[in-house]
């Protein structure tokens, strides 16, 4: 046994120098981290007891009454990552989250690094991140995005240039069929977290998506990373109203099934077709797709995907606005009815609402529609309010989320995923360009449908 048990020892002993080798080895562009991670590593204690994550623990021997003290330092594993290193730090007795969150600017400052990240991955465990290069500060573009996301193939040509190509030489079914190739309508692209790690939105459990923040930021570049997505199959249909009356979404016209500018009866007007269109379907979901919910079957050529945005929702939202113009004021109260039905019971018939708007308060977008939206998202904020009202009051135990800190990051988001078992997740959205935007929504032009009419394919009972 004894022999046995030196064996053992042995093993582990040779182990951790084979293992630290394999994580090196796998840390890639991180490797020249490794200097300043042992540093850190030798520095912890210190650290923690500078900064109070190490708290003195006074106790009274029960015999003798003479008070005893010690300091308890929160155990803490460092670990190479591409960006930086990792600390996963076992909890003690008055330090966790909130007080580590605390520190990170501390912290940040001595490990030279552009952020520490904070994140509670399980009760009792905290990871904290020293972002020596940040993922959420690198430009981010189509190219970077997973493949198939845009149904873009990766060749040595950029993807707009190959877009641009194709287009100029009329090969309109051969850009269509490339670029659908693969992609997921169970799912939505948002993006890279603050880990460096791909985020998506499941859209069967989602009917609303609420975006906010301050202009400039990336809301309509988000909102059109989603339509170029999702322009590439008839499965999908759009119904666009831009409260800005601008030309953001003047390309996507012949691509979308409805589109109407910011005019309140024109908007009205497309809310009635979507929303007769949802009353239509749900009472024959179960007879069409063979399933009381559409999305176990998922989206077809016959039974679309109907994804609503409203840009701007303000315009169309704001009752106060209307007052002493009954008409007005009673359009404007049918916008708010019709789209809170989209979003209660669009989930089954498959219907998606977009929201955006710069401030998600309660006169800019009703709270009957804003709190039965599925993700919130809010770019750069003024106001900590602002941002409770896009996020939730949740976001005032999470200051490390909070988007008043993203007013120097144009593109990058808060977003209601979690993050270990936090409740939020700091995203940066692709880029997509004004010109890779125009190709996209020509070349997916001729998938425009009218779902009303739509005629049913093998394998799908036709709805009379």
């Amino acid at each position: 046994m004894r022999y046995l048990i030196m064996a053992a020892l042995a093993v582990v002993v040779l182990a951790r120098p084979g293992v630290g080798a394999w994580r090196f080895a796998q840390a890639g562009p991180g490797r020249r981290y490794w200097l300043p991670m042992q540093w850190a590593r030798l520095r912890w204690k210190w650290l923690a007891r500078n900064t109070q994550l190490a708290p003195l623990d006074s106790n009274a021997d029960p015999k003798t009454g003479t008070l005893k003290s010690r300091i308890r330092y929160p155990k803490a594993r460092f670990r190479l990552d591409e960006h930086g290193w990792q600390v996963r730090v076992r909890t003690v007795p008055l330090v966790g989250r909130a007080e580590c969150e605390q520190a990170a600017p501390h912290l940040a400052n001595h490990w030279r690094a552009s952020r520490v990240g904070v994140t509670q991955t399980a009760p009792g465990r905290i990871t904290l991140r020293a972002l020596r290069s940040d993922p959420l500060g690198r430009n981010f573009g189509q190219d970077r995005a997973p493949d198939g996301t845009y149904g873009l193939p990766v060749d040595s040509r950029s993807n707009v240039e190959r877009v641009r190509h194709l287009v100029r030489r009329q090969d309109r079914q051969r850009v269509a069929e490339n670029h659908y190739h693969g992609k997921d309508l169970r799912r939505l692209y948002l993006g890279v977290d603050e880990w460096g790690e791909h985020r998506y939105l499941p859209l069967g459990t989602t009917t609303g998506i609420t975006v906010g923040g301050l202009p400039g930021f990336g809301k309509t570049g988000l909102v059109t990373s989603w339509l170029c997505q999702l322009a590439g199959s008839a499965a999908v249909q759009f119904a666009l109203i831009d409260g800005k009356g601008s030309e953001d979404y003047a390309c996507w016209a012949d691509r979308a099934w409805l589109s109407c500018g910011d005019d309140l009866a024109a908007a009205v007007g497309v809310l009635e077709q979507v929303y007769g269109l949802m009353r239509e379907r749900l009472g024959k979901v179960q007879a069409s797709t063979g399933h009381r919910n559409a999305w176990h079957a998922g989206p077809a050529e016959d039974w679309p995907l109907i994804v609503t945005v409203i840009d701007e929702s303000h315009t169309f939202f704001d009752l106060a606005a209307y007052k002493g113009r009954p008409g007005d004021e009673a359009a404007a109260r049918r916008a708010v009815w019709l789209t809170g039905q989209l979003i209660k019971k669009g989930r089954s018939p498959l219907f998606l609402t977009i929201l955006a708007t710069q401030k998600q308060t309660g006169d800019a977008t009703p709270t009957a529609l804003r709190d039965n939206c599925g993700l919130g998202l809010s770019f750069a904020a003024r106001t900590k309010d602002a941002a409770v009202a896009a996020l939730g009051e949740g976001i005032r135990e999470y200051a490390g989320y909070c988007p008043t800190l993203l007013r120097e990051s144009v593109g990058v988001c808060t977003a209601t995923l979690t993050s270990g078992i936090d409740p939020y997740v700091r995203i940066r959205v692709p880029e997509v360009t004004e010109e890779a935007a125009e190709a996209r929504a020509a070349e997916t032009a001729r998938f425009r449908r009218d779902p009303a009419k739509a005629t049913h394919a093998p394998g799908l009972v036709a709805v009379a």
